[in-house]
């Protein structure tokens, strides 16, 4: 049976200058992790955007194995994840 590991963290990405929308990711336990510096042009000037990270759960010790796509195929698990993944597009 294929196990799925689950997410370590989750990402949010905050187009500068933002102050509400930096202070609300700290107030929620996000942490600054890095800047890309002009990456976006909005308004007639070039934006920033910060990149902020919030840990789900601790990395583990030792991560399991990757599990080849033909794994996926031949159980059928692949299928089902495409399919939900297209509903979800909906």
């Amino acid at each position: 049976m294929l196990a799925a590991q689950g997410f370590v963290a989750a990402w949010a990405g905050v187009t500068l200058p933002n102050d509400a929308s930096e202070a609300l990711h700290q107030a929620v336990g996000f942490a600054k992790v890095g800047t890309y510096e002009n990456v976006g042009y909005k308004h007639g000037v070039w934006r920033d955007t910060r990149w902020y990270r919030y840990t789900l759960r601790p990395l583990p010790d030792l991560p399991s194995d990757p599990v080849p796509l033909p794994t996926f195929v031949v159980a059928g698990s692949f299928s089902r994840l495409l399919e939900a993944g297209r509903l979800l597009l909906r």
